[in-house]
């Protein structure tokens, strides 16, 4: 082969391993907007519930989340409990 096939040869491939990264990249961009949009949907869901719902952290105890309506059941403002032990919420 001379070195004008040999240059044509590696453009080929190297014009392969693009496409098949983009295709990679789309996957990859479609899978991260399905999980963002199960996230917003899950979101959504424990903010807007009826029943109060607050998580803990089972590695030091502290509040990592309350919805709206454990907020208002209890009289904590909006984002009060986040970072607080949950023993001791008021403190």
């Amino acid at each position: 082969m001379d070195s004008e096939s040999l240059n044509y040869a590696h453009l080929i491939n190297e014009l392969k391993a693009t496409r098949k990264r983009v295709m990679e990249l789309e996957a990859k961009e479609t899978e991260r907007k399905r999980v963002e949009e199960a996230l917003r949907l899950h979101s959504e869901i424990l903010l807007n519930l009826a029943e109060g719902v607050y998580l803990i952290r089972v590695s030091d105890g502290m509040i990592a989340f309350a919805n709206p309506t454990f907020e208002s059941m209890f009289g904590y403002t909006p984002g009060e409990l986040v970072g607080k032990h949950a023993s001791k919420p008021r403190t």
